[in-house]
């Protein structure tokens, strides 16, 4: 008598055992198939679907530094920088070591900078004290990020 018992016990968690490793493959199997989706779409500069597809990974994987890194680089892509930085920064908190979120950040932060700079240049009155300053931290970023005028 115990012993069809103690075989029921087994049989039971056997399955119960494999239904909890197939549950924890699923979302990594979904999120590998998505990343590589995500990855297609931005290689064919398809960058709104590529947001799209790692906004959602980020949400099923929240603790991945590379798809809030990729996230960004799609945010950036799609002229999205405030977008992108939060991004970045996401990324960073994930993995503090990962120095293409850094110095992807870093580029874009000087280039919301230089514009403010454009900005400042369009917008302030000629005899505006902070136009000049601001001429000259505008120059700087120019040679800094190697564009031109």
């Amino acid at each position: 008598m115990a012993r069809p018992f103690l075989i029921f016990i087994l049989i039971s968690m056997v399955t119960l055992l494999g239904g909890c490793a197939s549950h924890r493959q699923g979302p990594y199997q979904l999120s590998l198939e998505q990343s590589e989706a995500a990855m297609a779409s931005y290689r064919r500069a398809d960058y709104k679907e590529a947001v799209r597809q790692y906004e959602f990974l980020t949400s099923q994987v929240p603790k991945d530094a590379n798809f809030w890194f990729y996230l960004g680089n799609a945010y950036a892509k799609d002229k999205q920088p405030q977008r992108a930085v939060m991004a970045y920064e996401n990324a960073l908190i994930r993995d503090n070591g990962l120095g293409k979120a850094w110095y992807n950040m870093g580029l874009l932060q000087m280039q919301q900078a230089l514009k403010t700079f454009i900005d400042m240049q369009e917008n302030l009155p000629e005899n505006d004290p902070a136009r000049k300053l601001g001429r000259e931290k505008m120059d700087a970023l120019f040679q800094l990020l190697g564009q031109t005028k």
